[in-house]
């Protein structure tokens, strides 16, 4: 794809025309291209996304709690969101990577996509200004902030089985390491959850330690809703 081909890009999916198109280039380089890459721009663009959208969630959803505003922008700010909306917009097209990333598939890459929709911002926010990258996150995200979920569904499952807990006045949870294996870039955590009154046991298996113990939680809640 051309520097004009991306600029055309941007100005229909982002409604905005750069000023600067060495900005332009830079927000769609991957590292594995030059080391002038999109990674600076990225760490802007995730900061200011944040902002924007916690300012539309205050403004919009009045009656709404601290705790149900926080999940609703931890889900539409959350690298998966980010990277279904960069499927719709089709901006694996536009990147520009190195020749063993491109052939491994990471144009593809769920994070490589999440990350260059944030370096995209933060190149519209250095380029225009923030109230652009404003108006440009607004864009994005408009159908996404107009038909939110109900909050408790997003609860994650830690969440969901302290709350149970608590319902029933018992003691919360204790997660604990059982076991880390694998290489250091792809190390297999496995954690338990322990609940009291009756006793159970539960395990979770993940590449993180927080995604094992949200395994460890979801099985507690099935493993307590089977039971009753």
């Amino acid at each position: 794809m051309t520097n004009k081909e991306r600029f055309n890009w941007v100005k229909k999916h982002f409604r905005y025309s750069f000023q600067d198109l060495s900005l332009l280039d830079q927000a769609f380089t991957h590292r594995s291209f030059s080391k002038k890459n999109n990674e600076r721009l990225e760490f802007l663009g995730d900061s200011l996304l944040s902002f924007s959208i916690s300012r539309r969630l205050y403004a919009s959803r009045l009656e709404t709690s601290e705790g149900d505003l926080s999940r609703y922008r931890s889900e539409l700010v959350k690298g998966i969101t980010l990277s279904k909306i960069a499927k719709e917009i089709d901006i694996s097209k536009c990147l520009i990577l190195g020749s063993g990333a491109a052939s491994s598939g990471g144009g593809n890459s769920d994070s490589v996509l999440a990350c260059t929709m944030e370096a995209i911002l933060g190149a519209i926010y250095i380029d225009g200004g923030y109230e652009d990258a404003d108006r440009s996150v607004g864009f994005i995200f408009n159908d996404r902030l107009m038909y939110l979920p109900d909050s408790s569904s997003l609860k994650d499952s830690k969440t969901k089985l302290q709350e149970a807990l608590q319902r029933e006045d018992r003691d919360v949870p204790v997660y604990k390491i059982k076991n880390i294996s694998g290489a250091e870039h792809k190390k297999k955590f496995i954690i338990t959850c322990e609940i009291e009154r009756p006793y159970k046991i539960t395990e979770g298996i993940g590449h993180s330690k927080k995604v094992a113990e949200q395994k460890a939680a979801e099985s507690m809640i099935l493993k307590i809703n089977n039971e009753e």
